[in-house]
């Protein structure tokens, strides 16, 4: 199996996930990255997302950029790791203020955070009363939609961050559970 690659990977995104220089950051965000196509463990994972998603916050674009990517990807993948309402919140709250915020791509990748967040697992019925974006999900469309309905002259990649909301939107929508209807 990989198991043998992601031994010899983890020394290396250890060293590097908080090192001064931000390409070493960034390396070892994508390193993490690629394993997680790997049969990686749930509670590896889980004990890596947390210093992934802060770095969602970090001063360089490229290294947050990265770190968007491989949350979603994470999100998707390992959705577990977010299951619990501490570590959904804490995702919530870092990702929420991003997708309106100043940054495009910082907007396209918290867009696609809610997106794979969204995704049902096999658990989930499509008749819910209550779910874990629940209490979010009133702002995380407010925030969606004011970026939607924003020009795009503030910061704009080719408007394709008003396209990845609108998607986000309409997966969160798709999603919701039995209490956010009619909010």
């Amino acid at each position: 199996g990989n198991e043998p690659v992601i031994w010899l990977v983890l020394p290396f995104i250890s060293k590097n996930i908080n090192s001064p220089e931000w390409r070493k950051r960034e390396a070892a965000i994508s390193a993490f990255g690629c394993i997680l196509s790997c049969d990686v463990s749930n509670d590896l994972v889980a004990g890596i997302a947390p210093v992934i998603l802060n770095k969602m916050l970090d001063e360089d674009r490229l290294v947050a950029s990265s770190a968007g990517w491989v949350t979603s990807d994470i999100c998707e993948k390992y959705p577990a790791v977010y299951a619990t309402s501490k570590a959904f919140d804490s995702l919530i709250s870092t990702i929420g203020p991003m997708i309106n915020g100043s940054s495009a791509i910082m907007s396209i990748r918290a867009s696609m955070v809610i997106l794979a967040a969204s995704l049902k697992t096999d658990e989930d019925s499509d008749d819910m009363p209550t779910d874990k974006f629940s209490k979010h999900f009133q702002t995380l469309c407010n925030e969606l939609l004011g970026r939607i309905h924003s020009d795009g002259s503030d910061v704009s990649v080719y408007g394709k961050e008003r396209v990845h909301a609108g998607e986000a939107l309409s997966a969160l929508i798709g999603v919701a559970a039995l209490d956010c209807i009619g909010m």
